[in-house]
Formats: structure tokens, sequence, C-alpha cells
């Protein structure tokens, strides 16, 4: 049985890039772009990760986070944060909202690759 990894990104140009990344590798995936649809997403489908870009309209990704947190049901799903911006004290804000790993945009297709396998429990 394949992965489900939800994909939260703003940047549709993004988000389809890892949507097809992912695919090609056999991984279901679902997408959203914004963080109120993606905790509906993630309640309805209980995905196995959540890479979660940080700067997001409306809730932003650690929001999203703590709100994950606190769902019972959710509260172990893993979230890789992804960003553009990977100063020192944003990959420190990601790991202290509870992420398990931080990737900084952009990224190659194997590390987007290793991370997934890594993390989708």
């Amino acid at each position: 049985m394949s992965k489900t990894v939800l994909i939260v990104e703003d940047n549709e140009l993004s988000l389809r890039l890892i949507d097809e990344l992912l695919r090609s590798q056999s991984y279901r995936t679902l997408t959203s772009g914004d963080g109120a649809s993606a905790l509906e997403l993630a309640r309805a489908h209980r995905p196995d990760l959540v890479l979660l870009d940080i700067r997001l309209p409306g809730l932003s990704g650690f929001e999203v986070v703590e709100r994950l947190r606190a769902d019972p049901d959710l509260r172990e799903t893993p979230v890789v944060a992804i960003s553009a911006h990977d100063g020192e004290e944003e990959v420190r804000d990601a790991r202290r909202f509870g992420c398990v790993g931080y990737l900084s945009k952009p990224f190659s297709s194997e590390t987007l690759f290793r991370a997934v396998a890594a993390w989708a429990k």
C-alpha cells in the first residue's frame, strides 16, 4: 500500500512540481494551497506525512502544526516544513512547533525523495 503525503504549498507551480515528483515515485498525494483546507484534508484522510510550507495565506504553517499537534488523531503525523527562508531562527521554530524536518527551497528531487522516505510512517 502506498503512503499518502499531504502537500501544503501556496505557490501553484511548486505545488504541482512536488505533487508530480511524488506521484512518479508511487506516493498517493493530497494537495492544498492554504492552512484551513490542509487541516480539513488531514482530518479526512490522515496522511502518513505532511509537507508544509511555513508561509501560507491565512493560517501560517506554524499554526497548522499547532492544530495538528492538538488533535489526538493527528498529533503523531510527521510534518516536514518547507520554506525558501532557511534562517537559523525559522529552522529552530519549525522544530519547536513539532516539525520532524525542514527542507529549504529550492531542493532537489533526491532531497525530497529522501525526506519523504525517511518520515512517511
